[in-house]
């Protein structure tokens, strides 16, 4: 194949598509490394003390919510900015490597009953491994959105839950995104949501577009009428990289909007991502710094379906 030939297939959206969003076939299958687990104790954030199932309040449940940024593997030290100066970068806090962060963010998460990732494209057993939960769903996607030529294609929209009583549960892209060479690459993943059943109620975990151009602003206002219409009735806790800023005048047009569609309320907010709820008490909302774990602070919350009248009341 000649020079000519190469960077023409390199350059070829399908190939790009591909590279992309497909999940790591070897981080998929391979088991976690006995040294990494060894690890665990080098965390030095303010963990949560694990508790003993029996030991905690009846009908309580506790999320934990946080973008990983483990990113599809095509974007592993900046290829792409790195092949195409021009390109923004991917990661400008030069992260270390996912292996030696989920040691920690295992250690964090495992104490509570859901556990909630964004942009977790790689690394899913590890992740699964080392938080120690007993179910986990990381769904993939055929294709990006069917407004894209691009088909047959698992793709992986970063998303992941974990905890016990996780299953799956209804998963779809969003139709719409903007940006295949700048505002994030967000076509090039297939972001979306991820919805389970759990106790008598639903979970949502949810990863919208990036950016801030008007391109950007209306593809999220478009995300969030989709999430809007797929949302369940009853009891519900969404949470996720939503993307949206106040001060972007369309953004905070859209998701008030979206709020009162849903009767969402919000819980909890540290920048873009949300622990957001209907029907439900949340108490003992806290956001946990991440240090050098990843770019997104965690959010934290304790749950319950409210007590229903007494009888005769």
């Amino acid at each position: 194949m000649t020079i000519k030939s190469k960077l023409k297939k390199l350059l070829s959206p399908v190939f790009l598509a591909a590279a992309l969003t497909m999940p790591d076939p070897a981080a998929q299958t391979t088991p976690a490394n006995p040294a990494i687990l060894e690890t665990e104790n080098t965390c030095q954030l303010d963990t949560p003390a694990e508790e003993e199932p029996a030991a905690r309040e009846a009908g309580v449940h506790s999320i934990f919510s946080m973008n990983i940024k483990n990113l599809p593997i095509f974007y592993k030290g900046d290829v792409l900015p790195n092949l195409f100066p021009f390109l923004p970068q991917t990661d400008p806090q030069k992260l270390p490597p996912l292996k030696e962060r989920a040691p920690c963010i295992g250690k964090i998460a495992r104490a509570y009953d859901v556990v909630a990732l964004q942009e977790a494209f790689r690394d899913t057993n590890l992740l699964h491994r080392l938080t120690k939960h007993k179910e986990s769903w990381a769904p993939t996607f055929s294709r990006l959105h069917p407004s894209t030529i691009f088909s047959d294609i698992p793709k992986s929209p970063g998303l992941m839950l974990m905890g016990e009583k996780v299953s799956p549960g209804k998963a779809e892209p969003f139709e719409t995104c903007s940006g295949w060479l700048s505002n994030g690459f967000d076509c090039f993943s297939a972001k979306g949501y991820q919805i389970t059943e759990r106790n008598g109620m639903h979970i949502v975990n949810t990863h919208m577009d990036a950016g801030g151009s008007d391109g950007d602003q209306r593809a999220r206002a478009k995300q969030l009428k989709k999430l809007a219409a797929a949302l369940p009735a009853g009891p519900l806790v969404v949470v996720g990289d939503f993307n949206v800023k106040d001060s972007r005048p369309s953004d905070k047009k859209a998701f008030r909007a979206f709020l009162k569609k849903t009767g969402l309320k919000i819980d909890l907010q540290n920048g873009v991502d949300f622990i957001l709820s209907r029907d439900i008490d949340v108490t003992d909302k806290k956001i946990i710094p991440a240090g050098r774990l990843t770019d997104h602070d965690a959010l934290t919350a304790k749950f319950r379906l409210p007590k229903g009248p007494k009888p005769g009341a």
